[in-house]
């Protein structure tokens, strides 16, 4: 497509790249209907969030960074923090991103 034409040198810091074939980043995809760069973030419920659309993927994909930052953030907050010692059993908050210690 004439859109991932774009050179890509270094990644910005958080934005994960995909093995995906006509997928650069994570989470960013591309919208034939609209002509524009959709970002869904997979949240571990097994829902979706929708965070936008773009006209460059590379701002999509720092979009779906900003979002998975601002879930997990959410996600912390709602988390007891007695420090207790069974607290591993917590589920991440977006499918596939291990909450950060």
């Amino acid at each position: 497509s004439e859109a991932s034409d774009e050179e890509g040198g270094g990644f910005e810091e958080g934005v994960v790249a995909t093995s995906r074939r006509n997928q650069s980043f994570r989470g960013v995809t591309w919208d034939k209907m609209k002509k524009m760069w959709r970002v869904r973030v997979c949240l571990a419920g097994g829902g979706r969030e929708h965070v936008g659309y773009f006209l460059n993927e590379k701002e999509g994909a720092l979009a779906y960074t900003r979002a998975i930052a601002r879930i997990k953030s959410a996600h912390a907050q709602q988390q007891p923090s007695d420090g207790g010692e069974g607290a591993e059993g917590g589920g991440a908050a977006v499918k596939g991103e291990p909450l950060s210690a």
